[in-house]
């Protein structure tokens, strides 16, 4: 009869360590679960970063974009007013209309690099 007790509590302590281990298996993937989760946030969190990193990135390219067109429209209006200041200066030394002007400064430059009064 004692024998037979010490084999049920052999299989009752069996058992248990058997739900233990079950119980260790469940918490196991709780854990594993849960690490899975913290990784795909954590990536969650990567991407939108990088999302950020490419808007900010494109928001800098437009920026340096107007700035070029800016710099090129100044660079323009600086010509603009230095060829008005031109015809002003030429105006005020040659009388004459403007295709005469053009004649006698300009085309002179075009083919020689130098206006007329100084090239002769």
């Amino acid at each position: 009869m004692a024998r037979g007790r010490v084999t049920l509590a052999i299989v009752s302590f069996t058992k248990a360590i058997v739900s233990f281990l079950k119980a260790i298996v469940i918490v196991t993937t709780a854990i594993v679960g849960v690490t899975l989760a913290i990784v795909s946030v954590t990536l969650a969190i990567v991407s939108v970063t990088l999302a950020i990193v490419s808007v900010t990135t494109a928001i800098v390219a437009v920026t340096t974009a107007i700035v070029s067109v800016t710099t090129a429209i100044v660079g323009v209006t600086a010509a603009l007013v230095s060829v008005t200041l031109a015809i002003v200066s030429v105006t005020n030394v040659y009388s004459g209309t403007l295709p005469e002007i053009f004649f006698l400064v300009v085309s002179p430059v075009l083919k020689t690099g130098m206006p007329s009064s100084t090239s002769s």
